[in-house]
């Protein structure tokens, strides 16, 4: 008597290994792009933060608090700069009025514009927006 056999053919797992591979190949690419929309985002946040706390620095303090773009020496910039127009500091008042101000956060390999953030000189409100979103 002889019993069948079990198992998979050479051909078969030859085949789930080239449909793997190709799903690989297409979602590898989709994934590097989505971490560094998620980075991009990260570096506008903490620009937009940092601006928050100098601005609470200065209402808190009751003094007049100046940033700028040195005071993101803390962060990773290595792939980012920081356009400030006018190229001049933030200057935030103790009643938290601000200077204008526009930043942009440029991705620097790419020469692209990963975010903008603004400053609104009378109300002292901060406003950001990212490529793919408003926050």
């Amino acid at each position: 008597m002889h019993l069948p056999q079990r198992g998979f053919t050479l051909v078969e797992l030859l085949l789930v290994l080239v449909v793997l591979a190709t799903v690989l190949s297409m979602a590898i690419p989709a994934t590097q792009a989505s971490i560094q929309r998620h980075t991009d985002a990260v570096i506008c946040h903490k620009v937009r933060g940092s601006l928050l706390a100098a601005r609470q620095a200065a209402i808190d303090s009751q003094i007049i608090t100046v940033w700028d773009a040195r005071r993101m020496a803390e962060l990773d910039f290595s792939q980012y700069t920081l356009e400030l127009r006018p190229e001049q500091p933030i200057r935030f008042s103790p009643d938290g009025t601000a200077s204008d101000a526009a930043l942009s956060v440029v991705r620097r390999h790419h020469r692209t514009i990963v975010g903008k953030i603004y400053v609104v000189g009378s109300t002292g409100a901060i406003l950001s927006q990212s490529e793919s979103s408003q926050w």
